[in-house]
Order: C-alpha cells, then structure tokens, then sequence
C-alpha cells in the first residue's frame, strides 16, 4: 500500500511539473549559434529549447585569397542570415581565344555555374564555340557546374561560303498523300522532283531522304518484305520502292534510306535495309530518324542516340560500303551524337516566329556541326505563312537560307512531302 502511495506522488509531482513547464516562456539569446549546416538561438533560460532553427543560406560567395602557382586560393560563402562563413578550393576557368582577343578567368566555387563569355572576334573567321578540350572534341555549353579547374578553347572556322550539295525531297507513304489519297507518283514523276530541284540549285546532285522504315508503336514496319522473325520489326507483304531505286540509279541521284526505328534494334535495321537496297548506285547511307527512337510517351522528342551507338550503326553501315554515311535528324543538338566523321546531322525544325528566326536555327546548325555535312528538311505547312511568300517558295527559301551560311561545310535543302504537291510545279 505504501510504494502505491509513494508512486502516486511521484506521478503528481512529474505532472506538476510538467504544468509548470508549460506555463514556462522561454527566453533566448539574440547570438546565432550554428553548425555547418544550421543556424539557431539557443535557450537562456536553461532549458534545451531552440528558436528559429533553418538551414543556412549562403550567398553566391567570393574570392578571399586568390589563387596561385604556390597557393591553392580560397573561396568564401557566408550565410546571409547567420553571418556563418564556409571556405572552399576554388575553381579556376580559364579561357584560350586562339585569336588576339583576351578573355579574364573566372574563378568560381565548387560546383557553381559560369555564365557564357562575351564572344571573341577573329577578322575573316567563324566562331564555331567553346571546347574542353584542344582537339575540339567536346564542346562545352555552360550548363554544367564546374568542379575543377577547366580550360576552355575557342573553335574558328574560315569564314567561307557552305556549298550547296545536295537538293531534293523527302518521301514517305504517308507524306505523299499530299498529291491525292490513290495518286502516288508514279516512278518517272519521283524522278523528275529531285530533277527540278537540283535545277533549281545550281552544282547540286539530285538527292532523296526515302523513308522506308516507319513507326507504329514499338515497333518499325519496313515497305518491304523480310524472312526471320526480329523484336520490334515487321515486314510488308510487297516491296514499295525497289522500281523507284531503279529509275534514282539511272538518274544518278543520292539516296539516303530512313528509318523511324521505334524500339527496334538500330544495327539490325540497317542490316535488313542494307541487304535489301545496298546493290543499288543510288544508295549512299542509312538514316536514322532521332526523334522516333525509343520514344517517351508524351514527350514526342525520343531518346538521344549516343555516340557510342551511332558508332555501332557506322560501323555496320560502312561493313556495305566504306564510303557509305549515316545521317542522324532531329531539331535539338542534345538528342543527337556529337560532331563526328561519317555523319550528316538533318534539322527537321518547324513552328518558326519569323524569317530571322529561320536564318539563325539554321546558320548556327550548320556552324555547330561544322566541318561535318548537314541538311535542312523545310517547306513545313506550319511555316506555310514564311515561305509561302516567296514567288518558288523551294527553290527561293532554300536559297536564302543558304546565303546566310558561312561554316564552309556541305549543305543539303531537303523538301517536305506534306506540301510538295503546292511548289514542286512553280517555276
């Protein structure tokens, strides 16, 4: 009976107490105390309490000790609430113009961004952008924190004229229907496109993106028929364009065979397109579609084939041909494999705001890949209301593009389709 007694007293002082502690204002220093992580008031009244715990908010830093052959320098943050400060190593970019044009270094903390130098002139040259490394390998696009010291250097290019190489038109079964639903062209008519477009581009070689791989939900449906059984590939009954190769043979035009892979495996498309069409002169690579490789439901942009890839695909293409190349299509460099031999990069952009706008993507396409080969498919219907005011909108579109490229790399104008049946007459 007694230890019950006692018990319950100890429990009525402990709620005492606790009554007392709540009736208990705490008071607390006005003095930050803080950790590398924190900041905070500390309690002066004796109890453990804390008020205004927060992580720290760093300003965007500076340079306390600069850094040198013999000192590793210093970079400092400091809270701007707290006034805590945090010390770092930092980073020094430095810039190499390669012209009489000097650039400062920036030096910069672990880990923050810099933002892109104002661009150094070179007379009689093109600036072709900045490289992390000598050889001009990786370009660099100031949109990754530095980390380490980092030494940027500056790509020209001789300011020259781009050739017009190529001229023609891109061909799909679905695109054609633009000439009527059961109207096809016929192979002589085909023929007769890349004719007028290279006549109308004068030094050009008639030139066709022939798509003969197209996508239907995972899967790429080829326009020929094929044997064996392949994940994600299906043939057709009957083979659409082996008579319309024939007649690009005898005309002596460039063929390059497009695929929308879908999820189908990239070399093994090759294979089958190559094995069906390589015997043809005409044919002078593969094409792969970017923007319908492995796409993102909802994200209608695919997924960007790498480098390491495209090298496969390469590789495979030219065990047909040596001379054989591989073009890759997309409107946004990041989808695509870096500036490499072998490789013609389309830009298949449209929903343009105006004429400059059209001039500038496509000038700073052709500069960004330079010296690699590119095309520009054009003549969309939704920049009908751009090029439509032109008297020969495919012959006088492609032209003013053309005069505004200066990289020196080999161009190709490659014609839509979808709204080919409204140009290719006009004279």
């Amino acid at each position: 009976m007694r230890k019950i007694i006692c018990l319950s007293i100890v429990i009525l002082l402990l709620c005492i107490s606790c009554d007392m502690s709540m009736l208990h204002e705490h008071s607390f220093s006005t003095e930050w105390t803080s950790d590398k992580n924190y900041h905070w008031h500390e309690a002066t009244c004796g109890h453990d309490e804390v008020s205004a715990k927060a992580e720290h908010t760093w300003d965007s830093g500076k340079v306390t000790v600069m850094p040198s052959e013999t000192e590793a320098g210093k970079y400092t943050y400091t809270c701007t609430v707290c006034g805590r400060t945090n010390d770092v190593v930092p980073k020094t970019v430095r810039f190499v113009t390669n012209c009489d044009t000097e650039i400062e270094d920036i030096i910069v903390g672990s880990g923050e961004f810099i933002d892109r130098p104002q661009t150094p002139s070179y007379e009689g040259h093109q600036f072709a952008g900045w490289y992390s490394d000598p050889t001009f390998k990786y370009k660099y696009g100031f949109n990754a924190a530095v980390k380490s010291n980092l030494t940027l250097y500056a790509k020209w290019l001789v300011d020259a004229d781009c050739p017009l190489t190529w001229a023609g038109i891109r061909v799909s079964n679905y695109g054609m229907r633009s000439f009527g639903k059961n109207n096809f062209p016929n192979e002589e008519r085909m023929a007769g496109f890349a004719e007028k477009m290279s006549g109308w581009y004068e030094g050009s070689t008639g030139a066709y993106i022939l798509i003969v791989g197209t996508v239907s939900g995972d899967r790429c449906s080829l326009t020929f028929p094929i044997s064996g059984e392949y994940e994600n590939i299906r043939g057709s009954k009957y083979d659409q364009y082996e008579s319309y190769l024939d007649a690009f043979d005898e005309a002596g035009y460039s063929v390059w065979l497009q695929v929308e892979p879908g999820y189908a495996d990239l070399e093994t498309l090759a294979q089958l397109v190559l094995d069906r069409y390589g015997h043809h002169s005409c044919v002078k690579g593969f094409g792969i579609d970017v923007e319908w490789h492995k796409p993102i439901e909802g994200a209608d942009e695919g997924t960007k084939l790498s480098d390491a890839d495209a090298k496969k695909v390469l590789d495979k293409v030219r065990s047909y041909n040596p001379e054989y190349t591989v073009f890759v299509k997309h409107w946004m460099q990041s989808h695509l494999p870096s500036n490499m031999e072998g490789f013609i990069y389309v830009n298949d952009s449209q929903q343009f705001e105006s004429m400059d706008h059209v001039l500038s993507e496509f000038t700073d396409w052709a500069l960004y890949y330079a010296p690699q080969p590119v095309m520009f498919q054009i003549g969309y219907a939704a920049d009908k209301w751009i090029w439509e005011t032109y008297e020969n909108p495919a012959k006088e579109f492609g032209e003013a593009i053309i005069k505004e490229c200066h990289s020196g790399n080999d161009v190709g104008i490659i014609w839509v389709d979808f709204t080919l049946s409204q140009v290719i007459d006009r004279d």
